[in-house]
């Protein structure tokens, strides 16, 4: 299953477990900078860990190929966006995108 907010893309599926596994892929085009990628990384693990509970079961890897805005206020604010368009995909089994 897929889905996309803004910047972020998803892929995800099923796990069989009662917690859900976050990967990350965070592209040189998305943000020049090693500081910039590990700033990028660190608020997509620390909301996922906000939002674990809606996420059980599922394996999911982020990625983020580029980002035209700036890398803060892009990824923060696509962020509850695409939980719930996670969320939509799981419900509804299949392709769920929101802010493309």
């Amino acid at each position: 299953m897929r889905a996309a907010a803004g910047p972020l893309r998803v892929r995800m599926v099923a796990n069989g477990r009662e917690h859900g596994r976050l990967g990350l892929s965070v592209g040189l085009k998305a943000a020049g900078s090693a500081v910039a990628r590990n700033r990028i990384r660190r608020q997509v693990r620390e909301s996922f860990r906000r939002h674990q509970h809606r996420l059980a079961g599922l394996d999911i890897v982020v990625s983020v190929p580029r980002i035209n805005a700036g890398p803060k206020r892009g990824v923060r604010r696509a962020l509850p966006k695409l939980w719930g368009a996670v969320a939509r995909a799981r419900t509804s089994g299949g392709t769920a995108t929101k802010g493309r």
